[in-house]
């Protein structure tokens, strides 16, 4: 995933006999670093026979040619020979004191003495949690269908599916189970059947909240599906705001519209009468001379007509 990644330790090297690199702050979780979305800190120790050399500290992106990313002084820890360094790591554009480009490969932690020479090392390969191969979104008559694809899961918890019409706010519309730790490719599917009723524009905006079992998330890539290919004339919501009578509704064609308001005795209160394009529609009425109550609102394109009850 773009936003989350975990380096998990996979070879410790050292320049002395005695390698003594540990980690600590709230970046390291079951002994893996985090860099998410939200800065985090981390602390680096060095123990051992080069803990009195030690003077500085770098994360190199490689070591051949070094690309140091962060250096640092190193303080000693009173009552001990222990050297530490302290900073904050985040993905890019996220506020971290280091900040990583979760599509980096591999990462060396090093100890250094005053004269620049390597002391001790570690090296780290970043692991995505969750890797998406595919994520796409096809509308239908009724509904929009999902499919998401993963070639790997670390520690995923549940997917959240997360649906926007205007693409900022987003409402959560159905949690996912996920693997927890796969190496396999696994095919994930949902069917959203309420979009339609919900709609408020042509397209709908979708993105998947990917949650670990320690509650840390991160999102996927944001995917968008086009609503206009829904074929039946239907009031898609009705809303009611003071005086103010909100309706939108789907046309399976470009055609003359008759929106009414009828009392519960079937008598009209309030008409408007307007030309309306194939797919989503939005139209406005005014409600100002009608009282408190029960009513009925009916769309109609001169061969069919559907109603939806309101309370002003």
């Amino acid at each position: 995933m773009k936003n989350f990644f975990l380096l998990t330790i996979l070879l410790l090297f050292s320049f002395s006999a005695d390698a003594g690199i540990t980690f600590g702050g709230s970046a390291v979780q079951d002994g893996q670093i985090v860099f998410g979305d939200e800065p985090q800190t981390l602390t680096v120790t060095l123990d051992g026979a080069n803990a009195g050399a030690a003077t500085q500290f770098d994360l190199f992106t490689n070591l051949s040619p070094a690309a140091s990313v962060y250096n640092a002084a190193v303080t000693p820890v009173a009552g001990g020979l222990f050297k530490t360094v302290t900073f904050t790591v985040s993905t890019l554009g996220n506020g971290g004191d280091v900040e990583i480009d979760p599509a980096t490969a591999q990462f060396f932690l090093t100890f250094a003495n005053s004269a620049g020479s390597p002391l001790e090392g570690i090296a780290v390969n970043s692991i995505l949690p969750v890797e998406f191969t595919d994520f796409t979104a096809k509308s239908n008559k009724n509904a929009v269908a999902l499919t998401w694809t993963t070639a790997m899961e670390l520690n995923n918890d549940y997917f959240t599916v997360e649906r926007s019409f205007d693409g900022h706010s987003y409402e959560a519309v159905s949690k996912i189970a996920g693997a927890g730790d796969s190496e396999e490719e696994i095919i994930y599917d949902y069917t959203d059947e309420t979009v339609m009723r919900a709609a408020t524009a042509n397209t709908v905006y979708y993105r998947l909240k990917q949650t670990d079992f320690d509650g840390a998330f991160a999102y996927s890539d944001v995917i968008t599906v086009d609503l206009e290919n829904r074929l039946d004339l239907e009031l898609t919501n009705v809303a009611v705001s003071g005086d103010n009578l909100t309706v939108n509704y789907n046309m399976p064609t470009d055609n003359d519209t008759e929106i009414t308001v009828l009392d519960m005795s079937g008598r009209m209160v309030a008409s408007s009468n307007t030309f309306s394009n194939e797919g989503f529609n939005n139209a406005q009425i005014n409600l100002s001379n009608v009282g408190s109550g029960i009513y009925i609102v009916r769309l109609t394109d001169g061969r069919k007509q559907t109603v939806r009850k309101f309370v002003k």
